[in-house]
């Protein structure tokens, strides 16, 4: 701006004695005009890589906060997808073990949910039941950690000793011990699908 102010006092200076014509004023005048020019032009190239830089940042900010928001609903989804999964387990026929706690204290039973049949009051109430209704319960059972072939061949044993098959003695629970322990279970009316502890205490077997 000083620059300008002194050309345009020395062109006043040059028209007052005569030395500089209208031509000269007027190409001065266009020249300080394209200076101004360039002067806007820088000013305004500056501000647009300030914006542009501040555009940069705010889409990198939004960025991550869609990332955020979609970090949170994804893991909802898939909390939802297993509640469903094990609420259709739950209702299934098929016995579910039921987690338990964490805790420091050792236990030998856990929980299942087994499908057991209701069993008539009398005969004559047996005899107009066509089809037998059962419920499902939730009933102690032998967790697997504690399912040890000790304790499989004791149950092997005292199933051969009640009159049922359990296969070989070998501490193994294979399908002829599976098929002698629901047999025993089915004609004690004790819950069928798991080894519960029912079934331990009724055949006698320490657990």
């Amino acid at each position: 701006m000083k620059l300008k102010k002194q050309i345009s006092a020395i062109t006043s200076v040059l028209l007052t004695c005569g030395c500089a014509t209208t031509t000269d004023s007027k190409l001065i005048e266009i020249q300080n005009q394209l200076d101004q020019t360039r002067i806007q032009k820088s000013t305004l190239e500056t501000e647009i890589t300030k914006s542009n830089k501040k555009i940069q940042q705010l889409t990198k900010q939004n960025h991550q906060l869609q990332l955020a928001i979609a970090s949170p609903a994804s893991s909802r989804q898939l909390e939802l997808t297993n509640a469903e999964y094990a609420s259709t387990t739950n209702d299934s026929l098929l016995p579910e073990t039921l987690p338990l706690a964490s805790s420091k204290v050792t236990t030998k039973e856990c929980y299942a949910r087994i499908l057991m049949p209701t069993v008539p009051s009398s005969t004559e109430q047996k005899e107009a039941t066509q089809d037998t209704v059962s419920f499902l319960y939730w009933h102690a059972i032998l967790c697997s950690i504690n399912t040890t072939p000790i304790i499989v061949r004791k149950l092997q044993q005292a199933l051969l000793t009640a009159g049922y098959n359990p296969g070989i003695i070998d501490g193994i629970i294979g399908s002829s011990t599976v098929r002698a322990i629901t047999s025993y279970q089915k004609e004690n009316n004790l819950a069928v699908g798991q080894i519960t502890i029912d079934t331990l205490k009724s055949l006698g077997v320490d657990y």
